[in-house]
């Protein structure tokens, strides 16, 4: 079950000028709310360049949920 948290060690968030690797739920779940904000700002823009944001946003938020799923296993199995 290591592979999860080897995939999310690689995963490195910079936010004003701070660099943070995502390590645990709590931090997945902060980014996703984060995003979820951003992709609710470019849900009613319909010009090409809002459409082509919130697709980007959907990609990622999809692909970081995947990761998540990884994590809480991996948090699951050290708790048993």
């Amino acid at each position: 079950m290591s592979h999860g948290f080897d995939i999310l060690n690689n995963l490195i968030v910079l936010e004003n000028g701070k660099l943070t690797v995502l390590r645990s739920i709590e931090d997945i779940e902060t980014l996703l709310e984060k995003l979820t904000k951003i992709q609710d700002t470019f849900r009613e823009k319909h010009t090409p360049k809002g459409t082509r944001v919130k697709a980007d946003i959907d990609y990622m938020i999809r692909l970081i949920t995947n990761m998540a799923y990884f994590v809480y296993e991996k948090e699951l199995y050290k708790e048993h």
